[in-house]
C-alpha cells in the first residue's frame, strides 16, 4: 500500500507542478509523461534494493531504453538535436562518475562500495535528467540523504559502522529532488556563491 500512495502522490504533484510550468502545451505533456514514467521507475528500483538489496537490470534497462525512446521523440518533435545528445551524455557520465566511486572507494576501503545495479541506474537516471548540473546535483543530494539516514541507523543501532546502505535509494531521490527542482538548486547554489 505504501508503493501505491507514494506513486499516486509523487504523480499529483508532478502534475501539479507541471500545469504551472509557463510553456507549450506540448512541453507541458511531454514534462509530465516524462516525470510520470521516470519516477515510477525510481519507486520500483528503491523498493526492491531496500527489499532485496539489489537492482535488477530487468527493471533499469526497460526504463533506459524508454528513456532515450522518449528523448528521441522529444528531441525530433522539438527539433533540437541538443536535448538527446545532453541525454545521452547524462547516462554515460552517471555511469562513469559511479564507476569512478567505486573504483576509489575499493582501493580506499578494500571492498566493494557501488555494485554494478548503481552504475546501470545512474545511467538510467542521466538518460532523464540530463548532463549539467543534473548529475552533480543527484550525487551531491544521494551522498548527504544516504550519510544523514546512515548516521540516523547507527545512532539507533539499527546498523553498524561497517553495515552495508543499498544506495540505489538514495540516488532514486536525489533524481527525482533533481528533476523537480534541480534549476532551483542550482540558482539557488550560484547566488550563495556569487557565481
Amino acid at each position: 500500500m505504501i508503493v501505491e500512495l507514494l506513486t499516486a502522490g509523487i504523480f499529483a504533484f508532478i502534475l501539479y507542478k507541471g500545469m504551472n510550468l509557463h510553456k507549450s502545451q506540448f512541453d507541458v505533456a511531454m514534462y509530465i509523461l516524462k516525470a510520470c514514467i521516470f519516477s515510477a521507475f525510481l519507486i520500483v528500483i528503491s523498493f526492491i534494493d531496500i527489499e532485496h538489496e539489489e537492482i535488477p537490470d530487468k527493471v533499469v534497462y526497460p526504463g533506459l531504453i524508454i528513456g532515450l525512446l522518449l528523448m528521441v521523440y522529444i528531441s525530433i518533435m522539438d527539433k533540437n538535436i541538443k536535448l538527446i545528445a545532453f541525454s545521452v551524455l547524462g547516462a554515460v557520465a552517471g555511469a562513469l562518475v559511479i564507476i569512478l566511486i567505486a573504483i576509489l572507494g575499493k582501493a580506499i576501503f578494500r571492498k566493494e562500495a557501488m555494485g554494478g545495479g548503481d552504475i546501470t541506474l545512474m545511467a538510467m537516471i542521466g538518460m532523464y535528467v540530463g548532463l549539467w548540473p543534473s548529475i552533480p546535483l543527484t550525487i551531491i543530494l544521494a551522498s548527504i540523504l544516504g550519510s544523514v539516514v546512515g548516521m540516523i541507523l547507527i545512532a539507533f543501532r539499527k546498523k553498524n559502522s561497517d553495515g552495508h546502505i543499498p544506495f540505489g535509494p538514495f540516488l532514486s531521490t536525489g533524481a527525482l529532488i533533481t528533476m523537480l527542482y534541480g534549476n532551483e538548486l542550482w540558482s539557488f547554489y550560484k547566488h550563495l556563491m556569487r557565481l
